[in-house]
Protein backbone atom coordinates (compact mmCIF):
# COMPACT_ATOMS: atom_id res chain seq x y z
CA UNK A 1 0.00 0.00 0.00
CA UNK A 2 1.49 3.33 -0.99
CA UNK A 3 -1.41 5.72 -0.45
CA UNK A 4 -1.13 8.90 1.56
CA UNK A 5 -2.19 8.23 5.15
CA UNK A 6 -3.61 11.74 5.47
CA UNK A 7 -5.89 11.11 2.47
CA UNK A 8 -7.07 7.86 4.05
CA UNK A 9 -7.83 9.57 7.37
CA UNK A 10 -9.70 12.43 5.66
CA UNK A 11 -11.77 9.96 3.64
CA UNK A 12 -12.52 7.92 6.74
CA UNK A 13 -13.72 11.00 8.60
CA UNK A 14 -16.25 11.87 5.92
CA UNK A 15 -17.63 8.42 5.04
CA UNK A 16 -19.53 5.75 6.92
CA UNK A 17 -17.71 2.93 5.11
CA UNK A 18 -14.49 2.67 3.11
CA UNK A 19 -14.45 0.00 0.40
CA UNK A 20 -11.33 -1.34 -1.25
CA UNK A 21 -11.57 -3.49 -4.34
CA UNK A 22 -8.54 -5.24 -5.68
CA UNK A 23 -7.95 -7.91 -8.25
CA UNK A 24 -5.44 -9.50 -5.96
CA UNK A 25 -5.34 -11.31 -2.64
CA UNK A 26 -7.06 -9.45 0.19
CA UNK A 27 -4.43 -10.53 2.73
CA UNK A 28 -1.57 -8.04 2.61
CA UNK A 29 -3.29 -5.92 -0.03
CA UNK A 30 -4.34 -2.29 -0.26
CA UNK A 31 -7.31 -2.77 2.08
CA UNK A 32 -5.02 -4.21 4.74
CA UNK A 33 -2.76 -1.17 4.37
CA UNK A 34 -5.70 1.19 4.75
CA UNK A 35 -6.92 -0.69 7.82
CA UNK A 36 -3.43 -0.44 9.29
CA UNK A 37 -3.32 3.33 8.74
CA UNK A 38 -6.72 3.75 10.38
CA UNK A 39 -5.80 1.53 13.34
CA UNK A 40 -3.00 3.97 14.26
CA UNK A 41 -5.49 6.78 14.84
CA UNK A 42 -8.89 7.30 16.34
CA UNK A 43 -10.92 6.72 13.16
CA UNK A 44 -13.63 4.14 13.63
CA UNK A 45 -14.77 3.95 10.01
CA UNK A 46 -15.14 0.32 8.96
CA UNK A 47 -13.16 -0.91 5.96
CA UNK A 48 -14.74 -3.45 3.62
CA UNK A 49 -12.03 -5.32 1.72
CA UNK A 50 -13.08 -6.99 -1.51
CA UNK A 51 -10.60 -9.09 -3.43
CA UNK A 52 -9.51 -12.58 -4.30
CA UNK A 53 -9.89 -15.02 -1.39
CA UNK A 54 -7.03 -17.20 -0.21
CA UNK A 55 -8.08 -20.45 -1.89
CA UNK A 56 -7.74 -22.09 -5.29
CA UNK A 57 -9.80 -20.43 -8.01
CA UNK A 58 -10.90 -22.64 -10.92
CA UNK A 59 -9.52 -21.77 -14.33
CA UNK A 60 -11.86 -20.01 -16.68
CA UNK A 61 -12.76 -16.85 -18.49
CA UNK A 62 -11.55 -13.78 -16.61
CA UNK A 63 -14.97 -12.12 -16.45
CA UNK A 64 -16.62 -15.35 -15.31
CA UNK A 65 -14.07 -15.70 -12.52
CA UNK A 66 -14.66 -12.15 -11.32
CA UNK A 67 -18.41 -12.69 -11.42
CA UNK A 68 -18.13 -15.95 -9.46
CA UNK A 69 -16.10 -14.13 -6.79
CA UNK A 70 -18.52 -11.18 -6.63
CA UNK A 71 -15.86 -8.86 -8.03
CA UNK A 72 -17.74 -7.71 -11.11
CA UNK A 73 -19.81 -4.52 -11.03
CA UNK A 74 -23.02 -6.20 -9.89
CA UNK A 75 -21.28 -8.32 -7.28
CA UNK A 76 -19.45 -5.34 -5.81
CA UNK A 77 -22.67 -3.30 -5.66
CA UNK A 78 -24.57 -6.15 -3.99
CA UNK A 79 -21.86 -6.70 -1.37
CA UNK A 80 -21.72 -2.99 -0.51
CA UNK A 81 -25.52 -2.71 -0.32
CA UNK A 82 -25.69 -5.78 1.94
CA UNK A 83 -22.97 -4.38 4.22
CA UNK A 84 -24.69 -1.00 4.48
CA UNK A 85 -28.06 -2.66 5.17
CA UNK A 86 -26.48 -4.80 7.90
CA UNK A 87 -24.83 -1.69 9.34
CA UNK A 88 -28.20 0.10 9.49
CA UNK A 89 -29.67 -2.82 11.45
CA UNK A 90 -26.73 -3.19 13.85
CA UNK A 91 -27.00 -2.05 17.47
CA UNK A 92 -25.20 1.20 18.34
CA UNK A 93 -21.50 0.99 19.17
CA UNK A 94 -20.58 0.49 22.83
CA UNK A 95 -19.30 4.07 23.06
CA UNK A 96 -22.81 5.31 22.16
CA UNK A 97 -24.37 3.04 24.76
CA UNK A 98 -21.95 4.30 27.40
CA UNK A 99 -22.69 7.97 26.63
CA UNK A 100 -26.43 7.28 26.79
CA UNK A 101 -26.01 5.79 30.27
CA UNK A 102 -24.07 8.86 31.39
CA UNK A 103 -26.87 11.15 30.19
CA UNK A 104 -29.61 9.10 31.82
CA UNK A 105 -27.98 9.05 35.27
Amino acid sequence: FSGNSLDVKVSAASHELLVTVEENAVAGGAGAGISEVLSRGSAQTPVMQLGIPDYFIDHGDHHEQLSALGLDGDGIRQQIEARLAAHDEAPPPLADLHSRREVSR
